[in-house]
């Protein structure tokens, strides 16, 4: 496999891990369990958001739809677990 191909992939890997991670926590920074982060992280996550969701909607006119899953429904999913999440944690405790 070329060098710069796996280098671009294992990137890309990184910036939807990332994104998927925030998504599924959003909910518990937004109800305050978590410490919300600095500034410019907040402004970084803010983008790779943007870039995943515009890549997404581009890929679903493309008819690229396993590429749309991964930026656009598995992110949504993973929110409404954390919102699912944070009901639990709430009514448990």
């Amino acid at each position: 496999m070329d060098y710069w191909l796996l280098k671009q992939r294992i990137g890309m890997v990184g910036i939807v891990g990332v994104y998927w991670l925030t998504a599924a926590a959003a909910p518990a920074v937004i109800v305050g369990r978590l410490r919300r982060p600095d500034e410019m992280a907040g402004v970084i996550i803010g983008l790779i958001a943007a870039y995943c969701a515009y890549t997404g909607y581009r890929a679903w006119r493309r008819g690229w739809q396993a590429r749309f899953v991964l930026r656009v429904a598995i992110p949504a999913v993973l929110f409404a677990l954390g919102w699912a999440a944070v009901g639990v944690a709430r009514w448990v405790s």
